[in-house]
C-alpha cells in the first residue's frame, strides 16, 4: 500500500453520529472503512458518577487526573465531567482528543474540540497554542510526556482547571507514572506541582453486569 492511497477523515451525520471513514488500497484495489460513533454524550448521571466526583467540576483551577486501564472507560469519564462543565459553568473549554468521539453541545460553555493525531511533540505545540487562546477549561486526553505534563501543571498553576487523563491501575500508580516521566533531576519539581495543584484523582475500573454490559 502506498501511503497515497490513504486517507482519514470524519463527518457529523445528523441521526447517526460521527462517522470515521478511511480509504485504501491492498492487492484487491480500493477500499473504505467506515467506523460509527454515537454523536450523543453520556452524562454523569447515566454513568452513575457519584456527588462527590461530580463537584471536582466546581473547581476553580488545578489538575484533575482520571485514571484506568487501557480500555477502561477513561474518555467517557472525561467526557462526561465536559459535560457538566457545559452544563454548570460559562466557560471557554478546549479539548484536546486524540479521536473526537462524542461531540459537545456548547450551551452556556463555549467548546473547542481538537483531534491530536502525532507525536509527543505535536501534543505540546498544539496545548502551548490552546493556552494563547485563553480558555478556562483546558482537557488533555493522555499526559503522554514530560512536556505534556509540564504544560498541564503550568496551566494549572496559572488559573485554569485541567483534565488530563493517564494510563494506570489506580491514583497512586497514576501519580508515580507522571512522576516517572521526567528525568530524575526533574522530579522534585514535578512532585511539589502535583502537590500545590493537584485537586483530584478519579480512578476507573469497568465490571461486568450480571444481565450484559459492563
Amino acid at each position: 500500500t502506498r501511503a497515497t492511497d490513504s486517507a482519514e477523515w470524519s463527518r457529523d451525520v445528523d441521526e447517526v453520529g460521527r462517522v470515521r471513514v478511511t480509504t485504501f488500497r491492498d492487492y484487491r484495489g480500493p477500499g473504505v472503512l467506515l467506523r460509527i460513533n454515537e454523536a450523543r454524550t453520556v452524562s454523569a448521571e447515566q454513568i452513575g458518577l457519584v456527588r462527590e466526583i461530580q463537584t471536582l467540576t466546581n473547581e476553580p483551577d488545578g489538575l484533575i487526573i482520571v485514571a484506568g486501564p487501557r480500555a477502561s472507560g477513561k474518555s467517557t469519564l472525561v467526557s462526561a465531567f465536559v459535560d457538566l462543565i457545559t452544563r454548570q459553568r460559562n466557560d471557554h473549554v478546549i479539548t484536546l482528543e486524540g479521536r473526537i468521539r462524542p461531540v459537545h453541545d456548547s450551551r452556556g460553555s463555549l467548546v473547542s474540540q481538537r483531534e491530536l493525531r502525532g507525536s509527543a511533540a505535536q501534543a505540546v505545540t498544539a496545548a502551548r497554542a490552546a493556552l494563547d487562546e485563553n480558555p478556562d477549561v483546558l482537557v488533555i486526553e493522555d499526559l503522554r510526556s514530560p512536556d505534556v505534563l509540564q504544560v498541564a501543571l503550568d496551566a494549572a498553576g496559572s488559573g485554569l482547571l485541567v483534565f488530563a487523563s493517564v494510563t494506570a491501575a489506580s491514583a497512586t500508580a497514576a501519580l508515580e507514572r507522571l512522576v516517572n516521566l521526567c528525568p530524575s533531576e526533574q522530579r522534585p519539581n514535578v512532585r511539589a506541582a502535583l502537590a500545590e495543584h493537584l485537586r483530584g484523582v478519579v480512578a476507573q475500573v469497568l465490571l461486568r453486569k450480571a444481565g450484559g454490559g459492563r
